[in-house]
């Protein structure tokens, strides 16, 4: 999968995308008359919203990576989940949340749709379809979080650290990652030389490549398989509350599923 990259000089996009998911059920003409939509493009390092902050948008991504990020007094930070194409960033302001409880990050360019809170929490009043897709999204992006809770207290950096690269290479939908060392370091909670024993690693069995802050995942099935469990739960999960509206690169893969050996690593079956 290549990556892709266009011009971020002008957020704001007048072309019409595909509607967001949660609306499938409604009349698009009634839904963008009805919405303020607008298509925007925003480049990595874009904050969406702090920690603590009031939501302004909800964003339906078509493509890109955003991370869901949880904020230390201290400024340090844990990552707490990925959001990528066909996900919801902020989806829960519509049923009625109010101040972010995680800041969300662009990690990789993004192409979205987004729309005020307010217009969209009064449709989703009016709309019980769309409120219950949202309830259910929402539901399934706290099980991803809960389970990245267990992760971190049950597994070692090095399973997290596959699980995290092939989680972001499903849902870029790209081989080719612009993470630091530093970055990965924060997001998983050790120190820089953990992750840098690690990639060498990973780079010497033919796993990974890296160069300049770029991770070129050259073995997926590799890195898959030294992924833990976590990975087919959460599909599992998101498959069970959304069904076919799942996000296509969340729909459980029936060759892979948690070992039951000590240390659960997936395991394909042939």
């Amino acid at each position: 999968m290549p990556p892709f990259t266009f011009d971020t000089s002008s957020p704001i996009r007048r072309r019409e995308w595909p509607l967001p998911r949660c609306f499938a059920g409604s009349d698009e003409a009634l839904v963008r008359t009805t919405l303020p939509l607008e298509e925007v493009e925003l480049p990595p390092g874009r904050i969406l919203h702090e920690s603590g902050e009031p939501f302004d948008f909800v964003y339906w991504l078509h493509s890109g990576l955003v991370s869901l990020l949880l904020v230390m007094p201290d400024g340090s930070t844990v990552g707490a989940a990925l959001i990528g194409a066909d996900g919801v960033v902020d989806g829960s302001a519509a049923l009625g949340s109010e101040i972010a409880l995680r800041r969300a990050s662009v990690h990789l360019p993004v192409r979205a749709t987004r729309v005020p809170v307010a217009p969209l929490f009064a449709f989703a009043a009016e709309h019980a379809e769309v409120r219950r897709w949202l309830v259910r999204y929402n539901d399934a992006l706290i099980a991803r979080i809960q389970q990245s809770v267990a992760c971190n207290a049950l597994h070692d950096v090095q399973t997290r650290l596959c699980g995290w690269l092939s989680s972001a290479r499903d849902h870029a939908r790209t081989d080719v990652l612009p993470v630091t060392q530093e970055f990965l370091s924060q997001l998983l909670g050790v120190r820089r030389t953990t992750i840098t024993l690690l990639a060498r690693q990973l780079r010497s069995a033919g796993v990974i490549s890296y160069s300049r802050g770029i991770v070129t995942i050259t073995d997926p099935d590799a890195l898959e398989r030294l992924a833990c469990c976590c990975r087919a739960m959460v599909r599992e999960q998101t498959v069970h509350l959304l069904g076919d509206e799942a996000p296509p690169e969340l729909v459980l893969d029936p060759a892979l599923t948690p070992s039951e050996t000590p240390g659960g690593l997936p395991i394909r079956r042939s």
